[in-house]
Parts: structure tokens; C-alpha cells; sequence
């Protein structure tokens, strides 16, 4: 079970933005942060962060496949006129995809103390990721691989150092209400069709997810399935990550980015920007952020 950020009574951001609040972190979202946002980008390049959707797309453990196929309709008096059009069905965590804040509980609560009963076979009835409507805001990129030259290995814990490391680099602070993406280079793997890559990751420790947490991101998100170090180490709680940012503290997750082009750029810093599905009482939801560098 995770304790991070517990004080008597109080769970991480419980109860900071009133008793009744849904949106989580998303609170940072002001419009003098937007607009401060709006400001960083220098060359106008869009840089999207979103892996491929389809059969050959990456997936979370245990997911089902995607299901895609087209139908191809030709007008009847003339064969030279038709019209295709695509059916998709994919689970909503398969992909690039962004974890709600009832996706997670622990002692029967969800973020806020919202009872774990709000979540049922229609979905949502609290927290729904249909409901927090679009991010924007300032990114910021850290790159674990120290510009290529550290190979990440399964399980292995990033820690406080390497993520200081990161932001030393780019020479940033993380500021309340950032979207904070981690290059690990594992999503390289799927590309390169590394069988590694369905073997485990690597992810956050529960010391690097505590102080990440005390920065006041709106979201961290990084290139594998979970952020989340896998297999887990014996004896640890492999659920640390989701527990800490999702339920104590309404901070946002992103999984199965691909970050390979925005490290390349070298853009530390960027405009963030990310719309979740409008899913009627969803818990997370197929995404395709974009940095505007």
C-alpha cells in the first residue's frame, strides 16, 4: 500500500481543491499557466508523442488486441466513385493512453476518498476522464538515457538522482502544474521488435515517484507500459507509481509514449498539449498528445 504524502487524515492532494473535486491536478491548469505555456515554443515544430494504434501497435500487459478493419463502398451507377470508412475496437489502456483518476484505489478509496463503488460495469459514476477536457501546459522532457549513452535494463529502479540528472541537462525546474514526460528509450524496442520489450521495464522507484509527486506536475508520463519498474522487485508493492499519483495525489499518468523524436530534437522544454476522449464515465482513454517545440 502506498503512504506517500499522508498526513493524519489528509492523503496527498485530498481535499485541496474541496471536498467534492473530480479534476485532480488538473486544478493547476490556471490561465495564467496556459498562457505562460503558450509561451515557450521557438521554432513552431509539432513533434507528436503518440504511439501507433492498430493490430502492429504497442500493448499493456494483458489487453486485448486491437481490432481494426475498413469497409469500401462503390457507387452503384459508377465505379469509379466510392467512399472507405474504418472500425476500430481497442481497449482504452492499449496504446498511448492516459490513466483516469478512478483507475486505481487502495482500502476501498479513490482519489479524494470518493468510495471504490463509484466504479461499476457502467464505468465511472466518479472521476470520469471524460469529464477534465483538454491539457495545456508546459512540458518537460527528461532524458534518462543521457543522449543515447545509457541503456536501460528490466526492473531497473529510476531514481531521485536520475531525474535531477535529467533537469540538471536541460537546465529546468520542475514547476506546479508541468506535464513531465520520461525517455527511458524502452519504446525503441518496440519499434525495433526487441523481444525485451514484452519482457519487463524499467520505472520509478518509490522514492523518485515521492518527490515527483511533491513537485505538483498535472501528469508524468513515460515510453513503456506502466512507469512502473516490472517484474517488481520481491516483496515491494508493484502498483507504488499508480497508487501514489493516481489515488493520493490526482496526478495524471501517461503510458506507452513515443518520445524517440522529441529527445532527438533536444527541446527540453515545450508546449504540452493532450485531449482525452469525451468517454461518458471513463477510465482512461486513447490519447495522441503533441509537443509544440
Amino acid at each position: 500500500m502506498s503512504t506517500a504524502g499522508i498526513t493524519g487524515d489528509r492523503v496527498g492532494n485530498w481535499g485541496r481543491w474541496g471536498d467534492d473535486d473530480q479534476l485532480g491536478a488538473v486544478n493547476l491548469l490556471t490561465p495564467e499557466k496556459v498562457l505562460q505555456a503558450m509561451r515557450v515554443p521557438k521554432r513552431g515544430r509539432i513533434i507528436p508523442l503518440g504511439s501507433e494504434v492498430g493490430k502492429r501497435g504497442a500493448l499493456t500487459g494483458g489487453r486485448n488486441p486491437t481490432w481494426h478493419v475498413s469497409i469500401q463502398v462503390e457507387h452503384p451507377h459508377d465505379r469509379g466513385r466510392g467512399r472507405a470508412e474504418d472500425t476500430l475496437t481497442m481497449h482504452t489502456h492499449a496504446h498511448s493512453h492516459i490513466d483516469g483518476l478512478a483507475h486505481i484505489w487502495y482500502d476501498g478509496r479513490l482519489y479524494n476518498g470518493f468510495p471504490a463503488s463509484a466504479v461499476g460495469r457502467g464505468g465511472a459514476n466518479k472521476l470520469s476522464i471524460g469529464d477534465i477536457g483538454g491539457i495545456v501546459t508546459r512540458g518537460l522532457c527528461l532524458d534518462l538515457t543521457d543522449g543515447g549513452a545509457r541503456q536501460w535494463q528490466v526492473g531497473e529502479l529510476v531514481e531521485v538522482d536520475d531525474l535531477q540528472r535529467a533537469l540538471d541537462a536541460i537546465g529546468c525546474a520542475i514547476e506546479p502544474g508541468d506535464a513531465v514526460v520520461l525517455h527511458s528509450g524502452w519504446f525503441a524496442l518496440h519499434t525495433s521488435g526487441d523481444p525485451r520489450f514484452h519482457e519487463g521495464e524499467p520505472g520509478l522507484s518509490p522514492a523518485a515517484t515521492d518527490w515527483l509527486a511533491a513537485q505538483d506536475p498535472v501528469l508524468v508520463g513515460m515510453d513503456n507500459s506502466a512507469i512502473e519498474p516490472l517484474p517488481p522487485a520481491p516483496g515491494t508493492n508493484p502498483l507504488y507509481v499508480h497508487e501514489t499519483l493516481l489515488r493520493d495525489h490526482g496526478i495524471y499518468i501517461l503510458e506507452l509514449l513515443d518520445l524517440a523524436e522529441l529527445a532527438r530534437s533536444g527541446a527540453g522544454e515545450f508546449l504540452f498539449t493532450a485531449a482525452p476522449l469525451r468517454i461518458d464515465r471513463g477510465l482512461g482513454s486513447p490519447i495522441n498528445p503533441l509537443a509544440i517545440i
